[in-house]
């Protein structure tokens, strides 16, 4: 729940920030990026965090695949012999 809390929060701060980028940047010299203005309220992921969702990510793609039954044999997709 605070995971999606979170999501939640920093969607709503960059739909914020993309509005107001748009109109201060016809006021000034140079556009204002959104991103910019929402930095300080994003969550920077550690380290830790990242390789958890890449580990995540990962699991969740191979079990998809077997499930599809590829096994990592590309001749089984394509219908043929790639390896000449």
């Amino acid at each position: 729940m605070v995971e999606g809390y979170q999501v939640r929060r920093e969607d709503r701060a960059f739909a914020a920030a993309w509005f107001v980028s748009n109109m201060m940047s016809v006021h000034t010299k140079h556009p204002v990026q959104a991103k910019e203005l929402a930095r300080p309220f994003l969550h920077e992921k550690t380290s830790g965090e990242i390789r958890r969702d890449r580990d995540e990510f990962m699991e969740s793609f191979m079990k998809q695949r077997e499930e599809a039954g590829f096994d990592g044999d590309c001749d089984e997709y394509f219908g043929q012999d790639w390896s000449e």
